[in-house]
């Protein structure tokens, strides 16, 4: 059931003109996985975004056996995608995301990824709701100055409007 939820996921994202490549595979199933599709992955830290090893493993064992291609760092579904329970929702909550970000450059995937990631990271350190304040201040703890705090500001309001606080 994950692997063909994870099919799902990235049939949609091809859809959605979501770049297929690893590191967009990694936001894309954390930040479903934070609106409650069951797939399942630990996710930890790593070079400043949340990344499963599983998730990597999953999708490399999934390329050996032929259940999907990777051609030049894309990831491919051949196969059509089976009746899945969860495939209405994956497409609703990646309608969303394309609506509220409207764009998928490295910056901006990688400025969402990290703050899905710090949303969460505060909530559970917190306790308590996370701020604007609070997460952007983890988010440059992260990143230091990469990105102007205006742009990771007005990025935060866009994310915020897709990820459960609590």
């Amino acid at each position: 059931m994950k692997r063909e939820t994870l099919k799902v996921i990235l049939k949609k994202m091809e859809e959605k003109n979501i770049p297929v490549n690893s590191a967009n595979i990694q936001r894309i199933v954390f930040y479903l996985k934070e609106k409650g599709i069951p797939v399942n992955y630990k996710y930890e830290p790593y070079f400043y975004e949340p990344y499963s090893f599983e998730l990597q493993y999953e999708l490399d064992d999934m390329v050996f056996w032929g259940e999907i291609e990777k051609r030049d760092g894309v990831y491919l579904v051949n196969s059509l995608v089976n009746n899945n329970p969860y495939a209405f929702k994956i497409n609703r909550y990646l309608n969303e995301f394309t609506n509220a970000l409207n764009d998928f450059s490295p910056d901006t995937m990688d400025m969402f990824g990290i703050l899905v990631y710090c949303i969460r990271a505060v909530a559970e350190s917190e306790r308590k709701k996370p701020t604007k304040e609070n997460v952007l201040e983890e988010f440059v703890s992260w990143r230091g100055s990469k990105y102007r705090m205006q742009t990771v500001a007005s990025m935060f309001d866009k994310v915020s409007t897709l990820v459960p606080f609590s």
